[in-house]
């Protein structure tokens, strides 16, 4: 019994480690978090920061620094901030973990339906690869991307407790009621996932019990209280649920002055529009495998008919959900690569059946297995050391070539070798550095966070340092009046193309009292900006 313990151990370890290489590697090649790259520019991910180091110095999100996501990013912010303050590395380190997780459950996701397939172990490195090379990838580091291991929490434990055929087992309810409060709070337009889940609570599950259910509204309130805490102490209860909710909910998408077919018009473009993006093709074939998977009785995988329902209504939930407001921001697909996994099921079965037939051996239909445990013992040995070797051999040698391959077709690799000093984020830090050091107050007006407070470490001091997308032509009123009355000593403006100085210094407000000291032309999402540094007038 005692080398029993230690071989599982052993095992586990190595199971551990290709998930965490899988996940390490393409993070580390196409995410411009990671130390590979100078800088990541994308707006969004300086904005989490910006507002997450805010929190660490006593800042309250919303009231004092004004952005539009959940306080949970901001609160992956504060981390990232105390792993490194001027750069990407937390944040680097965040993803991995993310899609270690996500790994993680999504390969026990996997051996539900084939206990003792081999293979299963080395589909979750390709489903990341899969996941960097996507545009939704978009820069690294997005809500998306680092909500995937909840996503496949949330898909593991819908189809364990289906599986096992015994009801609810409170738990698993319970922590996925926690997780959905995570994701209601991080952004809540991701949370279809769990509605299917609230739906089958309520009325499908076998042999319901309250007190089995009251569970997952538990974990929500387990995961919302320290936010009403956070904010009631704060006094900033109202202006938290106006920015997050009723602003998101009523300030982009206008949903209400759409009919039915209009919306769902909106929402197949956007959902195709994604699919059939060059780099996101592989994750349409496989989401396409998904679905045909689900639509064909197959015994051996033990899919049974509530599974094959709920994956297909979490799958056209989380689209709704991202998709409602009608807008097709590149990264908002991301969360569909949480299904993804499940594309292999064939490939698995088919990988089982030539090795079985390689060894002379019958081939093992999982429906004939009843061991509920058996996700706990990962490789248990079935076939011969040589045969090992030459699974690893090919399974290594494929994800090589799609590493490789990735890596050639990622829209980030470009920044790769850049020196740093020639980002405009570096060369204005330069410029504000070097006045004294109590005028180097800045504002980003009429844009989005470009980046420049990270590497400066400076805390914005208005509370609208971005014109967040919501109302846009008021909060720039509002900005305009910063400058009218001298706050900022520099403000960082942009063009959206590569603009002459008589161009870039056309901006009525700043004319009378600052001047440009330097613009900058910068490359990013596939076209040339203009950004341009204004000094006030001393």
């Amino acid at each position: 019994m005692k080398n029993a313990k230690v071989k599982i151990s052993r095992e586990s370890l190595i199971i551990g480690m290709i998930l965490l290489l899988g996940a390490f590697i393409p993070v580390f090649l196409m995410s411009k978090c990671s130390p590979l790259y100078p800088f990541n520019d994308w707006y969004d991910i300086n904005q989490y920061f910006s507002v997450g180091k805010g929190i660490l110095y006593g800042k309250v999100p919303y009231r004092d620094l004004m952005d539009q996501k959940g306080p949970f990013l901001y609160l992956l912010g504060s981390i990232a901030y105390l792993i490194d303050r001027t750069g990407f590395f937390g944040w680097f380190v965040l993803e991995v973990l993310d899609l270690f997780v996500f790994s993680v459950f999504s390969y026990k996701t996997l051996r539900l339906f084939y206990p003792d397939a081999k293979s299963v172990i080395f589909v979750m490195p390709f489903v990341c690869c899969l996941t960097a090379l996507s545009s939704g990838f978009q820069h690294g580091g997005s809500a998306e991307e680092l909500s995937l291991w909840i996503f496949g929490v949330a898909l593991y434990g819908m189809m364990k407790m289906l599986k096992d055929n015994a009801g609810t087992k409170p738990g698993i309810v319970l922590i996925n009621g926690i997780l959905f409060g995570i994701l209601f709070w991080t952004k809540f337009t991701m949370t279809g996932i769990y509605i299917i889940w609230v739906i089958w609570l309520c009325f499908f599950v076998k042999g319901r019990k309250i007190r089995d259910i009251i569970m997952f509204p538990l974990g929500f309130i387990c995961s919302t209280l320290p936010w009403i805490i956070y904010f009631g102490l704060n006094h900033s209860i109202r202006i938290w649920l106006d920015s997050y909710i009723f602003d998101n909910v009523f300030g982009y998408g206008k949903v209400g002055s759409k009919s039915f077919a209009q919306l769902l018009a909106a929402i197949i473009g956007c959902l195709g529009k994604f699919l059939l993006r060059r780099t996101n093709l592989p994750i349409l074939l496989l989401l396409c495998l998904v679905i045909v998977f689900c639509l064909i009785p197959n015994k051996k995988t033990g899919l049974s008919i509530s599974m094959r329902v709920c994956i297909i209504l979490m799958m056209v939930m989380t689209t709704l959900g991202v998709y409602a407001g009608g807008f097709d921001y590149g990264y908002y697909g991301l969360v569909l690569v949480s299904y993804m996994p499940l594309g292999f099921l064939p490939m698995i079965g088919a990988a089982e059946l030539m090795m079985y037939k390689i060894s002379g051996r019958k081939s093992v239909d999982s429906s004939e297995s009843n061991d509920v445990e058996s996700d706990a013992k990962p490789l248990e040995s079935k076939t011969k050391p040589v045969e090992n070797i030459i699974l690893f051999a090919v399974a290594a040698l494929a994800y090589l070539t799609c590493v490789i391959f990735s890596f050639k077709h990622s829209d980030n690799t470009y920044m790769i070798g850049t020196p740093k000093e020639t980002l405009p984020q570096y060369v204005f830090a330069d410029i504000i550095n070097s006045a004294p050091e109590d005028e180097r107050v800045l504002l980003n007006y009429g844009f989005l966070d470009a980046g420049v407070y990270t590497v400066l470490d400076q805390v914005p001091q208005m509370q609208y340092f971005v014109s967040v997308n919501s109302d846009y032509d008021n909060v720039l009123k509002i900005q305009s009046s910063y400058v009218r009355d001298g706050i900022p000593d520099f403000v960082l403006t942009f063009y959206p193309v590569d603009g002459s100085e008589e161009e870039i210094s056309d901006v009525e407000v700043l004319k009378d009292d600052y001047h440009v000291v330097k613009y900058v032309y910068y490359y990013i999402e596939g076209g040339y900006r203009t950004y341009v540094l204004w000094e006030k007038n001393r």
